[in-house]
């Protein structure tokens, strides 16, 4: 998967929002809330322990977020292209018809996201907690969830090219049969989607 492209030219801790664009360059921010409801995108940027107001309807392009708060907003058709989030707290995120195009979620909290009707090119979960994750109706492409344990998937009429969860534990999967063509499992998964194709195990 392709890195954000960063080439910071400020540090930031507020912004000025009578003098500011709607879109937001090459910036370092630490340690601030950022009200985020009168900008579409941030490009070229690093949150570093930044929490967020009015996330609802902004694009991440080429960015890094460090130890931020991103829980609980609910945002549809929005766009992170080449992002990375390290150690960031995404509890109850609904993300609905998103594109996630080389972003990396890394020791991130994903408990109870909904994700379903989004896209998922050329990205990773690595070490997450996910308790409950939403993933009805995703369409992906190279989407690996990695060295996660997962306590419940919803995964329904998705559209999966290479979707890789083989190195993860995933307790509970709630699947149909359209959904099965693409997965990458392990042996153990394997015994768990067997029944829904009609194999019976002895």
């Amino acid at each position: 998967m392709k890195k954000p492209i960063i080439n910071l030219n400020q540090t930031c801790q507020t912004l000025n929002f009578s003098s500011i664009e709607t879109k937001i360059f090459d910036t370092e921010f630490k340690g601030t809330t950022i009200d985020c409801q009168l900008f579409d995108e941030f490009n070229g940027c690093v949150f570093k322990r930044v929490s967020f107001i009015n996330l609802e309807a902004v694009d991440f392009i080429d960015c890094r977020f460090e130890n931020c708060e991103l829980a609980n907003f609910q945002m549809e058709s929005c766009l992170w292209l080449r992002v990375e989030l390290i150690n960031c707290k995404l509890i109850g995120l609904e993300g609905l018809g998103f594109k996630f195009d080389n972003v990396l979620f890394n020791d991130c909290s994903l408990n109870y996201c909904n994700f379903s009707e989004s896209i998922f090119k050329q990205s990773i979960m690595h070490h997450c907690q996910i308790k409950e994750i939403y993933l009805s109706k995703i369409t992906c492409q190279n989407f690996v969830i990695r060295d996660c344990e997962v306590e419940l998937m919803e995964l329904f009429n998705a559209k999966l090219t290479t979707f890789d969860i083989s190195t993860s534990m995933i307790n509970n999967i709630l699947i149909n049969v359209a959904s099965i063509a693409g997965i990458t499992c392990n042996q153990q998964q394997a015994l768990k989607l067997a029944p829904l194709l009609g194999i019976k195990i002895k």
